[in-house]
């Protein structure tokens, strides 16, 4: 099956996505305790002494009541579409060229399947 529905100019170039639409929006979201929870996900996130494992642990530690840590969902909802949209999503295969994959590489594997 061939992408036949007007999406010629997406195959044609690589479109220039961004996630700022969600940024703005989880940002309305930011009252009360959720600035807390959000803040304290970023910090975790973008802390530089702490390794991956001892990030996912501590998030584990102070995520005991999930409605309370909003922030954390939404930090992870900012940073998955994020991967979605750079295509670090998709694992590298190639050890010898580790570059991530282009939009329309993804494209046409998404349509090869």
């Amino acid at each position: 099956m061939t992408v036949n529905k007007g999406l010629l100019s997406l195959v044609e170039n690589t479109p220039n996505f961004s996630n700022q639409a969600l940024e703005n929006a989880v940002d309305t979201l930011k009252v009360g305790w959720v600035i807390k929870s959000s803040q304290l996900d970023t910090d975790i996130q973008n802390n530089t002494v702490l390794t991956t494992s001892q990030k996912n642990d501590l998030k584990d530690d102070i995520n005991n009541l999930t409605h309370v840590n909003i922030g954390r969902t939404l930090g992870d909802l900012i940073r998955h579409s994020a991967s979605i949209i750079d295509a670090t999503i998709i694992p590298l295969d190639d050890a010898d060229n580790p570059t991530p994959s282009t939009f329309l590489e993804i494209l046409q594997n998404v349509q090869t399947i």
